[in-house]
């Protein structure tokens, strides 16, 4: 009888520390960038959390963010063509009067001191020399479209991520081919002003 207890014994032990551990794990830095949730600066992974005080909001194809009704367009932070950022209680009620026009809707991100990052949906790519932009779009497979060249930089170029929901994954995935020398996805960030 007292191998039996000694191994339910040793089976709740572990049982327990694995459920701690775990517990444990969620809110560090190495937890969520193996869920996905970081993004490539200076040649190193930041993790980013969840922040749902703000909502990166897509519409469906053929909505603007321009036609939107007075009273929700008076309260977007940042609009772009088809895509709009609006608070928490906003985003609320746009979802409950609007929600057939919405695409995809994702809470933004904060980093780990709290400072928040609004995605564009929109990645910043710089190619490699050598590397040609047609090799990057194959990498992502129509996931991502080109928006726009900087006029500014050689080979740096603006992708639009057809699928919000999706880019931080796509920005990760070219730079992890190789072939930039820096992805990065394209936030929207508060600026305080001394």
């Amino acid at each position: 009888m007292k191998p039996f207890y000694l191994f339910l014994s040793i089976l709740l032990m572990l049982s327990s520390c694995s459920k701690s551990d775990h517990a444990a794990d969620e809110g560090t830095d190495e937890y969520q960038i193996a869920n996905g949730y970081y993004y490539w600066s200076t040649e190193q992974k930041i993790p980013l959390w969840s922040d749902d005080s703000y909502y990166l909001v897509q519409l469906k194809a053929g909505h603007k963010a321009s036609d939107l009704d007075s009273p929700f367009k008076e309260k977007i932070v940042v609009a772009a063509e088809d895509r709009f950022i609006l608070d928490k209680a906003n985003f609320n009620a746009f979802n409950q009067v609007h929600k057939q026009l919405i695409e995809k809707a994702i809470p933004t991100y904060k980093m780990k001191d709290g400072y928040s990052l609004r995605p564009t949906g929109n990645i910043v790519i710089k190619l490699k020399a050598g590397v040609k932009l047609t090799q990057v779009l194959l990498i992502v497979d129509k996931q991502a479209v080109l928006e726009n060249e900087n006029e500014f930089m050689d080979d740096v170029y603006e992708l639009r991520v057809n699928d919000i929901t999706q880019t931080l994954k796509v920005g990760n995935k070219i730079k992890e081919s190789g072939l930039v020398e820096f992805s990065h996805p394209d936030f929207f960030a508060d600026i305080v002003l001394n």
